[in-house]
């Protein structure tokens, strides 16, 4: 159940990036649920920064 909801809390991270433009590189659904696996992991490869 633990995985489950980690992913469902990462899809609907995506969904809010995707929905508000918060991030501008965003330009497919894929790169959202990328960024948002990678932001929650805490990886951070560095390639994509949040803009204001």
């Amino acid at each position: 159940m633990l995985v489950i909801n980690y992913i469902e809390v990462c899809l609907g991270f995506a969904v809010l990036y995707k929905a508000t433009g918060g991030v501008s590189e965003l330009v497919s659904n894929f790169a959202a649920i990328y960024f948002s696996f990678i932001t929650a992991t805490t990886i951070g490869y560095g390639h994509m920064a949040l803009t204001e």
